[in-house]
């Protein structure tokens, strides 16, 4: 099984369906698997709402867009800047 286009096939069907949580084995093979985990771990990808930079220990949407992908901090949600849905 491809692991990858497994994954894809998945990503596409986020636009339409509410994901509530993935485990963070799942997390961080995904993150690897789209090159977003070294990104990641040097700092390199910010939150759409705060811009602070996102760690693994911080991060808590990511959201799919047509040219990539958006990530949400904890910090946006507790500041109220995004519903925790």
């Amino acid at each position: 099984m491809n692991i990858m286009f497994d994954f894809s096939k998945k990503i596409q069907r986020l636009s339409k369906t509410k994901i509530r949580a993935v485990s963070d084995v799942d997390l961080i093979v995904a993150l690897e698997k789209l090159k977003l985990l070294e990104k990641i771990s040097k700092g390199e990808i910010k939150c759409i709402y705060t811009g602070e930079v996102i760690t693994l220990e911080n991060l808590h949407a990511v959201i799919p867009t047509d040219d990539g992908f958006k990530f949400v901090s904890e910090n946006a949600v507790i500041r109220g800047l995004v519903s925790p849905e």
